[in-house]
């Protein structure tokens, strides 16, 4: 695969850290691979680096040549550069459908992001939410980590379409009420209650427990968390028995 074709696959997964500290290293060893430069400025784009894709992109545009843009991340650039005169006269396209908008309608649409899925995992500390779903300008498969709190209100780009995305709190509290439905019921509350009923004394100092206790009650909690989300996973993983 080459360096170009990397980079893409890790701009459309996501990616920006790896594919901007790679684009950057792999354009300094070969600066006339103006595919490789392309795929570079939209990294730049999508990453909020609108000066540096703008110089980037003139050096791009004014090489001998045939290569181009795609529309999408030229459009994108010009808006955060704040050149909405260079879209005079553009015809819109089917799709992606904020580009269709923002040329017919001149509005440029924030797209709700919706999950459809939704992985929890706890690893030596606060719970990590992964989120997946489609991008509702294009459809292209998005996902989006969101640690400890579900009082979220997120705002980034599509890395395929580059039309604008949010995940607000009812977004991602939807696929946790479907994938988690078991975890919603009256028996687990009611454990959960009877659990804490049990450690609030000892860990208030009401009643005598090790010192080691006091000084670790968070780490405590972290560490059930994280044994009951194992014992979930390893229950989900089981084949099921045909009776």
């Amino acid at each position: 695969m080459s360096y170009t074709a990397h980079i893409k696959t890790m701009r459309l997964q996501g990616q920006l850290p790896q594919a901007m500290k790679q684009a950057s290293e792999a354009l300094g060893r070969d600066p006339s691979d103006f595919d490789l430069m392309g795929e570079t400025i939209c990294v730049l784009i999508l990453a909020g680096q609108s000066e540096t894709a703008n110089s980037l992109y003139q050096i791009f545009a004014s090489a001998p040549g045939e290569h181009a843009l795609e529309q999408a991340a030229m459009i994108r650039l010009a808006l955060q550069m704040g050149r909405r005169d260079l879209l005079a006269g553009m015809p819109p396209p089917e799709n992606p459908a904020w580009l269709a908008e923002l040329l017919t309608k001149n509005i440029d649409p924030w797209g709700h992001f919706l999950p459809t899925e939704v992985q929890l995992t706890v690893a030596n500390g606060p719970s990590v939410f992964h989120f997946h779903g489609p991008c509702p300008h294009c459809g292209h498969r998005l996902q989006t980590l969101v640690k400890t709190s579900l009082l979220v209100f997120r705002q980034w780009l599509c890395p395929a379409c580059f039309g604008q995305v949010q995940l607000d709190h009812h977004g991602a509290l939807a696929p946790l009420e479907k994938n988690f439905s078991d975890l919603l019921q009256l028996g687990p509350n009611q454990s959960d209650a009877a659990l804490i009923d049990y450690l609030r004394p000892r860990l208030m100092g009401d009643l005598p427990v090790p010192d080691i206790v006091l000084a670790l009650g968070q780490e405590y909690h972290f560490l059930i968390n994280e044994i009951i989300l194992n014992q979930l996973n390893d229950v989900q993983d089981q084949p099921e028995v045909e009776s």
